[in-house]
């Protein structure tokens, strides 16, 4: 029997969206950036923040397949504002 696991589900909502709704600035004036796919970075319309995405309710489910029965999880995944929303001034 051959056993797979997947990563968390993306978020629900994708981060452009999510912060476009937190800053209230378009999605198409936001630059979103991230070194490790954990944190991401949130610039636009004079604010920027801190994202990462959180999940939870994960559960595993048998799945039949032709080469057995793979695991994959199913989970509830949002993107988390972890910090405030204006630049420092300089």
């Amino acid at each position: 029997m051959a056993c797979a696991v997947r990563e968390p589900e993306p978020p629900k909502v994708p981060l452009g969206r999510r912060a476009s709704i937190d800053f209230g600035c378009p999605a198409e004036k936001l630059h979103i950036t991230s070194d490790d796919d954990v944190l991401w970075t949130v610039r636009g319309c004079n604010k920027y923040g801190f994202y990462e995405r959180r999940c939870s309710q994960c559960m595993d489910m048998l799945v039949s397949g032709a080469a057995g029965f793979p695991i994959t999880s199913s989970c509830d995944c949002e993107w988390v504002l972890t910090t405030g929303r204006r630049p420092p001034k300089r």
